[in-house]
Order: C-alpha cells, then sequence, then structure tokens
C-alpha cells in the first residue's frame, strides 16, 4: 500500500511592491533649484532601485509533506523506481524517493520500503510539479494488479493527483511488465495561498486474479460493442463501496473483468404503481465510483439509497449526458458538494430532491438544456450558479424550492424560455434577481414567492414595460426595474 498522507503547506502569495511618494511640506525652505532637483533625483532612483529588486525577486513555493509513501507487498516479486521530480527540489535528495527491490515471493515475508519526510519545492517557473516513480513485475509467473485510489483531502486553491491508465485498477504483467504512475501536485491560482490536507494516495499491490462481477448483471447493446449494467445483487457483494466498472467481458455466462464491452449506461428504472425497481434502489451501499465511459444515469437508479455518503463528484464522467428522474432521490447521507460535468444536457424530475445534505456552491454545465420538475427540491447549496448555462431553456416546476440558504444574486440566462411554478418558492435569502432574457420567459404562480428578502428583479432596459405586463411577471411589477 501506498499511503500518501497527511499535509502540505504551500505558501504562495505574492504582493505587488510598495509606492513610494517623494513629499514636500508647504513652506519648507529649498536651498536652491540645483538642490531640489537632485533630491528628486535621488528620490526616483531609489524609488526605481527598490521596484527593480521587488521585480527581481521571484517567490518560491514550498511543500512540506508530513508522513510519508510507503509500499508494501506481500507474496510479491517487484521493483520501484527510484522518483523523479519534474519542476521542483527534493530537501536531501540522495536520502529520499530512492528505488527499492521487493523479494517477498518465496516464503511470504512483508516487506516495507518507505520515503519520508519529502520537503519539495516548486521551481521558478511556477509549473505543476510531479513525481514519477515506476512498479515493475519481477515475478516470471504470476501478473500483479496495482489499485490506486485518491483522497484529495481538504484542499484550498491547489489539487492533488495520480495519473494512472483509464481504470482505477492497473494489471502488470508478469516477467519485467511496468506501469509508470505519475503525482501532480498544481496550484489554481498562483497569485493566491495555497494548501492541501489529510490527502491520501493508494496504491494496494496484491497477485492478480481475474474480477469476478457475479453482483452486476449487464445487457449487450444494440451496437454490439457497449453494455448496459441492468442489475445488482447486494448479497452477492463482498463490500458496500462499489465501483462500476469501464469494461467488462462475458466468460461461460459470468461477466468478468476483460476489455470485450465498454460499459456506457446504468438502466432506466420503473416507479409505477408505488413498485421501483431502480438498479441500486434502496441499497445499502455507501459509496459509488463511476466510469468515464457512462453516458446515461437511468431512473431511479440510486433512489432513497440512504447510506450513500460523503460528496457525489460525477466529474470523471466526461461522456455523460443525461442523468434520469429520481436518480438520486432521497439519498440524504450525500454531503458537500454535487458535482456535474459539462455535456450533461437534461436532469429528469426529482433526480436529487431530498438530498438534505448538499451544500456549497451548485454549477451546472453550459450544456444543460432543461431542469426537470422538483429536481433540487430541499437540498442546502449556498449558492446557485446559472449563469454558464448558455443552452438552458427551461426550468421545472418547483425545481429549487426550499433551498432556504442560497445567499448570492440569481442569475437567471437569457436563452430561458419557460420558468414552472414555485421554481424558486422559499429560496430565502437572496435578494435580487437578475433576468438576462430580451423576452420575458413564461412562468408559473409563486415563482418568486417566500424569498423573505427579494427586493428587486432586474431586466434589460428595453424590456422593462414587457415584464411589468406580462403574465406572472406583473405580480412583481413594482421591483421590477432595469439592469444597470
Amino acid at each position: 500500500m501506498i499511503n500518501f498522507f497527511k499535509i502540505i503547506e504551500i505558501p504562495y502569495k505574492m504582493t505587488s511592491p510598495s509606492r513610494q511618494r517623494l513629499k514636500i511640506n508647504k513652506g519648507e525652505k529649498i536651498m536652491s533649484t540645483k538642490v531640489k532637483l537632485a533630491s528628486l533625483i535621488s528620490a526616483f532612483v531609489l524609488v526605481l532601485a527598490i521596484m527593480m529588486v521587488a521585480v527581481m525577486a521571484v517567490p518560491t513555493v514550498t511543500l512540506n509533506i508530513g508522513g510519508n509513501i510507503s509500499f508494501t507487498a506481500t507474496d510479491l516479486q517487484v521493483t520501484i523506481s527510484q522518483g523523479v521530480l519534474v519542476n521542483g527540489t527534493v530537501e536531501d535528495s540522495a536520502n529520499k524517493m530512492q528505488g527499492v527491490k521487493i523479494d517477498a515471493y518465496n516464503d511470504g515475508a512483508e516487506e516495507l520500503a518507505t520515503w519520508t519526510n519529502l520537503e519539495l519545492t516548486f521551481d521558478e517557473s511556477g509549473q505543476d510539479m510531479t513525481i514519477t516513480f515506476t512498479i515493475t513485475n519481477n515475478s516470471k509467473v504470476d501478473d500483479i494488479r496495482a489499485t490506486v485510489t485518491v483522497d484529495q483531502g481538504t484542499t484550498d486553491n491547489a489539487t492533488v493527483s495520480v495519473t494512472t491508465p483509464s481504470s482505477s485498477s492497473v494489471r502488470i504483467p508478469a516477467n519485467d511488465g511496468s506501469q509508470q504512475f505519475v503525482v501532480t501536485f498544481h496550484i489554481n491560482n498562483r497569485n493566491d495561498s495555497a494548501s492541501i490536507e489529510n490527502f491520501e494516495i493508494n496504491i494496494d499491490l496484491e497477485k492478480y486474479e481475474s474480477q469476478v462481477y457475479d453482483y452486476f448483471d449487464f445487457e449487450v447493446n444494440s451496437d454490439g460493442s457497449s453494455v448496459t449494467l441492468t442489475s445488482f445483487d447486494e448479497d452477492l457483494a463482498d463490500t458496500t463501496d462499489i465501483e462500476i466498472p469501464a469494461t467488462v467481458s462475458l466468460e461461460d455466462g459470468t461477466w468478468v473483468e476483460g476489455n470485450s464491452f465498454i460499459v456506457t449506461a446504468i438502466a432506466d428504472g420503473l416507479s409505477e404503481g408505488g413498485e421501483y425497481t431502480g438498479v441500486f434502489y434502496n441499497s445499502g451501499i455507501t459509496s459509488i465510483k463511476f466510469p468515464s465511459t457512462l453516458t446515461s444515469i437511468g431512473n431511479c437508479a440510486f433512489q432513497e439509497c440512504h447510506n450513500l455518503i460523503g460528496s457525489l463528484d460525477l466529474s470523471n464522467c466526461i461522456n455523460l449526458t443525461n442523468i434520469g428522474y429520481l436518480a438520486f432521490f432521497f439519498c440524504d447521507g450525500l454531503t458537500g458538494e454535487l458535482r456535474i460535468p459539462e455535456g450533461v444536457t437534461s436532469i429528469g424530475y426529482q433526480a436529487f430532491e431530498y438530498c438534505f445534505g448538499f451544500t456549497g456552491t451548485l454549477t451546472l454545465p453550459s450544456t444543460l438544456i432543461s431542469i426537470g420538475n422538483y429536481v433540487f427540491n430541499g437540498c442546502q447549496f449556498i449558492d446557485l450558479n446559472l449563469s454558464n448555462c448558455t443552452n438552458l431553456t427551461s426550468i421545472g416546476q418547483y425545481a429549487f424550492q426550499n433551498i432556504n440558504t442560497m445567499k448570492d444574486d440569481l442569475i437567471i440566462p437569457e436563452g430561458v424560455t419557460s420558468i414552472g411554478d414555485g421554481a424558486f418558492y422559499e429560496c430565502g435569502l437572496f435578494n435580487s434577481v437578475i433576468v438576462n432574457c430580451t423576452t420575458p420567459p413564461t412562468i408559473g404562480a409563486d415563482v418568486f414567492d417566500n424569498t423573505i428578502i427579494l427586493t428587486n428583479i432586474y431586466v434589460p432596459a428595453e424590456s422593462v414595460d414587457l415584464y411589468k405586463s406580462a403574465s406572472g411577471w406583473s405580480t412583481y411589477a413594482n421591483i421590477i426595474t432595469a439592469i444597470v
């Protein structure tokens, strides 16, 4: 296991040089024009020198890593190469990140190699710093599996990541097969301070045995090269931490790890007559990882998975276009941020309703066209960012009802043509709505009612009269005014 652990402190703050002023008090006695001129020139040269020193000084960024990177191998023969650092330096490099050969194949003993107390410094270029190392399988018989998991921990203006193949589980063949890993440290805004605390990167090494997905069932799609996940049997799963594979193969009627088919969808469930058949409906799973190949999360897929905890990050799903209705309905154990990737065009009704634990800013993708009824009803986001939604045309009934924690101004993008009943009902703490639509969208009843402190609805100047007389908008005529 690699335990890449604990604290990074990244002090990185550039401040502008102080401006020096030459000041002559009124009534001050000046001995001569030459003295005055000389004083001015001297002061100018001094200021110029100070500014030149400030410009020439290049700040450095130090990453102090408390903890270690450790490799554990049981009953394996592997070589871990020396770590190669790019765009940075490491203190005491002669004794840090050295390679090691682990030979624990014959007696099954456990060997441990450790990189400890790394102190890293960015180069002056400020480019991403990377540590690259290679794991080589020295066994003549057994393939090995390296499984990578990354926990960002608490981050501020920075990220840490590991680059691996598309799947988090990597197969390294026998007879000196190898796999390279790259750890990347990145600062988002180099003019501000940054930190990463309590992150972990774990790489587990074990003998390779083909993963059997007897708790999943798949159906081959019409294209013959992809499959849809159609069922999940939690009684057969040996863990509640579930990962949906990117690819699978079919051997003797059993789905196993392989590359024969690409997993592109989670099947639609039904919610008719009170019967629910979503793939993971009401299961006891505690975490879920999605493959980048996924294009659709079906209706009712994770409905009422009350044990599902932590944030929900779909940003890895770069091919995702659809989130079905009731997909994560009443997953009340989810907390933190909800991340929805670019590419998603529709979110079905009640998809995230009653996910009470979501907080932070909800930023929706520019590709989004429609938001269904009750989609985010009852969530607790503190900010809603729709300004990026350049393709959005419709906001469903009660879509954002009861998000009474939102504080910043609400911005409606110019392409919106319809807003359903009560879409922002009881969204308590924002005091202004900015509607960028020249033609007033069709709106239902009570759209902005019970928002407590709503004092202004800003619309394009040329459309003020249209809004004040339009059906639904006329209710708010006394607070409709022109965008300045």
